[in-house]
Parts: structure tokens; C-alpha cells; sequence
């Protein structure tokens, strides 16, 4: 067609028209739709003054109101040949390629009185037309009846077109945009159902939005589009099921068929059947009564049938049960089965592999449909995708998005949300870089603005890392050291592992960092992963393993299986990662944990994620992992008897560790850290900074303390011999210093504050 006139391909475009609506023949209303359709004609009539969404509206109410032939090839009527030659006349064959669409759309207004249909839809767009005898003031459209293609009235100005104010009339609910469903809309404002217009209003016209260039392309989708199309043109059973993950873009698929069902030529099977999606959810709005629901999707069914259209329902489990309830309707499923049985109709199903099953099981149904699997595209098959569909996202946020950025953020996304799919996440951080950079006030968007779209997208920060992340990597050590003391040798490989993650050079797709705490209690280890979750400033979620002994208590941290009391509830880790894209997940004493549960720990460190029984996959991408043990301790710390030589406390612990965890989980840790016990000026600094605590708590109560470091040496030596631990110092401090001063502080009368120096007779007390 590239060689042909801009006049002729002007025909051969309403002769298309005339066959998506099964128009008998090719008139000069289908040369005006033609006109109108491209961006010349367009710009044309607004140029004029002109409304052509309104020219087409009409329009495409008398094409779809006359009396059709369906299968035949429309002829060129006397009134297209006549406006043909005429415009024949002002564009000839020897013309330039561009057709000046302002010549022809005059020439079509100053002949429009020959040709009614043409007058009407000009008048109806507000353009200026020359009114014949006894026309003056009339609006062809006001009087035009959709059912009979005739004029209710005489034309002659004399009825004006009811208005809704008017008594006895029932005005329009209906969007008369869509040419596929006026007449429908008509019926159901004459009959006043209020069934049937909540049908139309549950139907979506993906066709007329096609040929309204509304549908976004869809690039990368040939093979699975032209399966569907294999389907449908099948002469028994043309039905078919899309099954793909959340995200793969089987909605895009089917408004990639509609687009391209409006390209077909004459000869094919599928030419002039409209795509028109169901939405069940507002289908089943308002169904109060039994049979709501069945008088809608009947009345549905029967304009599918009678259009020859093909069928888009989304979420098709819904089908089952949907509109049966306790009160013994059918479901959707049920009304279905005799339409596909005899092959009146086309049907596109879309749900996902885990909602399937629900589908399977009504074997009558689902052997009627074809099944085509949407796979998700790769990360090279993604990178097309975006970059063929970004100019919307450009369009819509003023900027530009270069290849290296699409390819950039996609590899991104491709790392930091393994559980979701290609393209939904790729568009969806595409969006959030486009907003970054327009808020940056920039016309392009740079690496930087696809870092924070990935990052407003996942919540994992991804590529080089910001001053304030160089900052806090560059003191994490320092400042653990000063929160846990007497550990500076586990603390220093702690802080290694866990800067490498600030820095994003961490490796492998498991969780940010894995680590095992080992050693005797009270020494540091869980104030160890509050002073990281305090440092990095996110949450701490802390889970005691003491609690998962069992094999069946295990479901407690991922759910429950189906058909087990509990299903609906999400296990511990499950709703962890779900609510914190980043935290510090403290499992303590997980040495005393089921086995089962170290199977469990292997997914995260190794993928980066777990999923839960109903099939939700949770990610644990931006987790670091600390996991709490007294394993070997207590043989390390037990005396020698005879000649044998003192035992060694790391190696002791070493060979415990390898004896209670499986050589895989051992491996997948990031660091195995033995925790020494704490030697006597390290107990003491311990028990100087409790007492501090001890002297801002008094201190918020009026009391002013003052406690020598002698108090905090008498502590510590009245601890039993190798007692000394964090938690045996605070309560040493609790029951020798608080509880022994409390009584007598605050029964002093006065209004204080009070003084009290722990010196005399309460430091006697402490020795004692």
C-alpha cells in the first residue's frame, strides 16, 4: 500500500471500515470516518471548530444500527463514488504524497447536503453547515432511532430531541462512546433493566480502543499472540486459557490481540469480531436478589453471541461460584457451559498455575479451552520490551529514558525482587525513575534516578552507595565496639561482613548477610544485633528457636499447610519479610530449633526468599541474618582431669558447630563468630555502665546518685566464680544496688531533689 494515493488509501481505509462493521456498503460516511481516523483529518477538524470524537460517536451508531451482512464483502455505493470524483477533482492521482486532509474535509462540507449521513455527523461535530430547505435548527442526531436506522421525525425542525428533564423519559446512564454497544445501551435506556445496564457497564470494549490507539503496544508477545490466534480461528472449540505468574503481562496479551484483530484484512476468519472484557467484580456490584447475577451475564452472553465476539475474562478461578451463593444460583462457570458446548461463542480465560487447579477441577469446562502458557521474558527479552514501550512513561513524565538506563534497571530489578515478575517490576521501577527525575527538574533520566526508582520500588538500595552509606560503613566498627565490649575480635569480622553489604559488594542472591553468634551466654551476642539494627537504623525483629523444638511447630514460621487449622495465617518469617524490606532477623538459640527449621534457614541464605503454602513468595533480599548458639561453651569451659592438657575453647566450639549443623548450612553463612567469655576489667566496665543506667533512671524520678567505681569492683567480685555475664551483672545490679537504696530514698520527705552518694554504709552493703 505504500505506493497508492493518499485518496486511494483513504477508501481502502473506509472500505475496512464497512467490513469491522458488517456494513452492507461502503458509503461516504465510512470516507468521513476514514478522514477522521487519521491525524491530518483530526487535526483538520479541530482547526475548524470541530469535535470529531463526537463525528465518530454518531457515526458509529448508524453503522452499527444498519442491517449488515456478516462474512460478505461490502460494495462501494453511488454516494461514495459521487463524493469519491469529487474529491478526485481537488486531489488527483499525480498529487503529492501528503494528502492535505483541510481540502478534502471542505470539500466534504460543502457537499454534504447530498449525502444525510455526512451532514448529520458534521453538524453533530460542531463544524458549520449549509442547512437545506426546511432544515434550519435541526440536529440530524436528535431524532435518529438506532433500531430502525431511520429518522423518528420529519427533519423539519419542528421536534426537538427530547430532553432528559422531560417527563415520561428516562435519561442515559451509558457512554454512547463505543460503537460495539449503543444499540445495546439504547435497548436497555428503553426497557429501563437496570440488569442490562449494569452489564454494559461490566463491559469493556478493548476493539474500539484499538481503533482509538488507547492500547498501549506490546512488544516481544508474537508467538503467544499468534497461539491465540491459532486457537480461535479453529472451527470446534476456539477458547482459550492463559495460564502465567502474576506480572507476565497476560492482560497485555489480550489487548495486544485486539490490536492486532483490527489489522486484519477482509479474508481472515477473526476480521470485524470485537475483543470485549468482561469485568466480573463489577458485574457482580449490586446483585442483591437471586438471578441479578444470571439475568447480566446471560444478557451478556447473548450480545457476545450476536456481535460474534470473543469473550476477556480476567481471573478466571473467579468463574467458579461466582454469582451461584447459598440461595442455589448458577455460577458464571454454569452459564458458560452451553454457549462453548455448542460453539456460539469465543473465550479468552487468564489466571495464574496456582489458581488453576481451582479451574481443573470442573473437567467439563476446562476441556473446552486450549491452554497457552505465558512464560515470563528474560532480562535480554525485557530490556526490548521497556525500551520499545517507554515513550508512554516519557510522555506522561516529560523526560527522556536512555537504553543504558532501561538496561541498568532491569538487571537491577532482576536482583533485588526475585519474586516478582518480568515486565510488571520493570515497569513498575521504570515509573518510579521517570518521577525521579522529573522531581529532580532533569530531562533525562540518569543512572542516579534509576538507582531511586529501584530503590522506591523494592527498598534495597542498588549500585554505587551515597556519602551517608560510605559514612556509616567507614565507623560501623568503631561504634559496635563501643556498644559490646570485650569482643573486638568477633565485632571486627562482624563489621567486615556487613560493610561489604553497605557498600553492595556483597555476592550471591541469598540474604544480605548471614551470620552465626556462638558462645556463652550473657557475653554479647544479642546486643551484638541490636547494635546493628540501632546503627543501620531499621528493624529488629527478634524470634525465639527455643519455641520450634517440634517438627510440627515449624509450620509457626512459614504457616500452615492447606487444610490445617491456621491456613489463612502467615507464619512468623513470612510476615517479617513482608513488613520490613530491611531488618536485622534475630533467631535466638536456634541450636535448640527442629532440624527441619535449618531447611527452611537454607532457602533464605541461598535464594533470598521462602514461600509460603498458599504459594506467596516473601523475600528476604535486604536481611541480614543473625543467628544465636551456646554450642560447645560448656565443654570448653568444663576443668581437665589427669595429664591431659587444657582444652582449647575455639576448637572446642569449632567441633561443636560442625557436629550440630549440616555441612551445606555451615557453608551458606557469611561469618561464624565464637564469642569469648569476659575477662574481669571487661566485667567491671560492664557493671560501671549498668549502674549509669541505674543513675538516669533514679534521675528521672528526682533522685540524684552518686556511685563510686569501688561499687561496680564489689559487684563483680560478689559474683560466683566464672558467673560473670551480661545478664548476671544487670541483675546484680537490680537486686544489690536498686532494690537496697530504693525504700530508703523515697520515704524521705521534702520536695527533693535528693542526693544520695553510695558511700559508708551502702558501700559496706555492696562488699557484704
Amino acid at each position: 500500500m505504500e505506493d497508492q494515493t493518499p485518496l486511494a488509501r483513504l477508501a481502502v481505509e473506509a472500505h475496512a471500515t464497512a467490513v469491522r462493521h458488517k456494513s452492507a456498503h461502503v458509503g461516504a460516511a465510512h470516507l468521513l470516518w476514514a478522514l477522521c481516523r487519521t491525524e491530518e483529518g483530526r487535526r483538520a477538524v479541530e482547526e475548524r471548530g470541530g469535535d470529531y470524537p463526537a463525528m465518530l460517536r454518531l457515526l458509529g451508531d448508524r453503522f452499527r444500527a444498519q442491517p449488515g451482512r456478516p462474512g460478505a464483502s461490502p460494495q462501494y455505493g453511488e454516494d461514495f463514488h459521487r463524493l469519491f470524483e469529487a474529491l478526485g477533482q481537488v486531489c488527483p492521482p499525480s498529487s503529492s504524497p501528503l494528502m492535505d486532509a483541510g481540502v478534502v474535509l471542505d470539500v466534504i462540507i460543502s457537499s454534504c447536503q447530498e449525502y444525510p449521513e455526512v451532514a448529520a455527523a458534521l453538524l453533530h461535530g460542531n463544524l458549520v453547515v449549509e442547512a437545506g430547505p426546511g432544515d434550519e435548527h435541526s440536529d440530524p442526531y436528535a431524532n435518529f432511532d438506532p433500531f430502525t436506522s431511520q429518522q423518528a421525525g420529519d427533519m423539519d425542525g419542528e421536534d426537538e430531541a427530547p430532553s432528559p428533564g422531560d417527563e415520561g423519559t428516562e435519561p442515559s446512564t451509558f457512554s454512547l462512546e463505543d460503537p460495539l454497544e449503543v444499540v445495546r445501551a439504547a435497548a436497555a435506556a428503553q426497557m429501563q433493566d437496570p440488569n442490562v445496564a449494569a452489564a454494559l457497564a461490566a463491559v469493556r470494549n478493548l476493539t474500539f480502543e484499538a481503533f482509538e490507539d488507547r492500547l498501549e503496544p506490546v512488544v516481544g508477545r508474537e508467538r503467544e499472540i499468534a497461539q491465540m490466534r491459532a486457537v480461535l480461528e479453529r472451527r470446534r472449540k476456539p477458547n482459550v486459557l492463559l495460564v502465567g505468574e502474576p506480572g507476565v503481562g497476560k492482560t497485555a496479551l489480550v489487548e495486544g490481540l485486539a490490536l492486532d484483530l483490527a489489522r486484519l484484512d477482509e479474508d481472515s476468519i477473526l476480521a470485524g469480531r470485537p475483543v470485549l472484557e468482561v469485568q466480573m467484580g463489577a458485574l457482580m456490584a449490586g446483585t442483591r436478589f437471586r438471578g441479578d447475577f444470571e439475568a447480566r451475564m446471560r444478557h451478556i452472553l447473548e450480545m457476545a453471541v450476536e456481535q460474534r465476539a470473543i469473550l476477556f475474562i480476567d481471573e478466571a478461578h473467579a468463574l467458579i461460584g461466582t454469582g451461584g451463593g447459598a440461595s442455589g444460583g448458577m455460577d458464571a462457570a454454569t452459564l458458560l457451559k452451553p454457549m462453548l458446548a455448542r460453539g456460539e461463542m469465543s473465550v479468552v480465560l487468564a489466571t495464574t498455575p496456582a489458581e488453576v487447579r481451582s479451574l481443573v477441577k470442573d473437567k467439563a469446562f476446562t476441556r473446552r479451552f486450549q491452554r497457552v502458557v505465558v512464560d515470563e521474558p528474560t532480562v535480554a527479552q525485557t530490556c526490548v520490551i521497556v525500551e520499545r514501550s517507554k515513550e508512554g512513561y516519557e510522555r506522561h513524565h516529560g523526560v527522556t529514558i536512555c537504553a543504558d538506563t532501561i538496561a541498568f534497571l532491569v538487571e537491577a530489578m532482576d536482583t533485588a525482587a526475585p519474586e516478582r515478575r518480568f515486565p510488571d517490576k520493570a515497569f513498575d521501577a521504570l515509573d518510579a525513575t521517570a518521577a525521579a527525575a522529573r522531581e529532580r527538574g532533569a530531562g533525562m533520566a540518569s543512572r542516579a534516578d534509576a538507582e531511586a526508582g529501584v530503590l522506591a520500588t523494592t527498598g534495597l538500595r542498588i549500585g554505587r552507595p551515597t556519602p551517608a552509606d560510605v559514612a556509616l560503613a567507614r565507623g560501623l566498627e568503631s561504634r559496635l565496639k563501643q556498644t559490646v565490649l570485650g569482643q573486638d575480635g568477633a565485632i571486627e569480622a562482624f563489621a567486615r561482613a556487613v560493610r561489604l553489604r553497605l557498600l553492595g559488594l556483597q555476592g550471591g542472591t541469598g540474604c544480605a548477610s548471614a551470620h552465626l553468634f556462638n558462645g556463652p551466654t550473657g557475653v554479647g551476642k544479642t546486643e551484638s544485633a541490636k547494635a546493628l539494627a540501632a546503627e543501620l537504623n531499621i528493624p529488629l525483629v527478634r524470634i525465639d528457636m527455643s519455641e520450634f523444638m517440634d517438627a510440627h511447630a515449624v509450620s509457626g514460621l512459614v504457616g500452615a499447610p492447606p487444610g490445617y487449622v491456621g491456613f489463612q495465617d502467615d507464619g512468623l518469617l513470612i510476615a517479617a519479610a513482608e513488613a520490613n524490606p530491611r531488618m536485622v532477623l534475630l533467631l535466638d538459640e536456634v541450636d535448640k530449633a527442629h532440624p527441619r527449621v535449618f531447611d527452611l534457614l537454607l532457602q533464605i541464605m541461598d535464594a533470598g526468599r521462602l514461600t509460603a503454602p498458599d504459594g506467596r513468595v516473601a523475600t528476604f533480599r535486604g536481611t541480614h541474618l543473625i543467628m544465636t548458639a551456646n554450642l560447645g561453651a560448656n565443654e570448653a569451659a568444663a576443668p581437665v582431669f589427669g595429664f591431659g592438657r587444657e582444652r582449647d575453647p575455639e576448637q572446642a566450639m569449632r567441633e561443636a558447630i560442625a557436629t550440630h549443623f549440616r555441612p551445606e548450612f555451615a557453608e551458606r553463612l557469611t561469618t561464624v563468630l565464637n564469642f569469648a567469655p569476659l575477662d574481669h576489667e571487661v566485667v567491671v566496665n560492664l557493671a560501671q555502665r549498668k549502674l549509669s543506667d541505674l543513675v538516669d533512671r533514679f534521675a528521672r524520678s528526682g533522685v540524684v546518685l552518686h556511685i563510686p567505681r569501688a561499687v561496680a569492683e564489689a559487684i563483680v567480685t560478689g559474683l560466683p566464680e566464672g558467673a560473670a555475664s551480661g545478664r548476671r551483672i544487670a541483675r546484680a545490679v537490680e537486686t544489690r544496688v536498686a532494690d537496697a537504696i530504693a525504700l530508703d530514698v523515697f520515704t524521705q520527705e521534702g520536695p527533693g531533689p535528693f542526693t544520695v552518694v553510695l558511700e559508708g554504709e551502702y558501700a559496706q552493703l555492696m562488699a557484704a
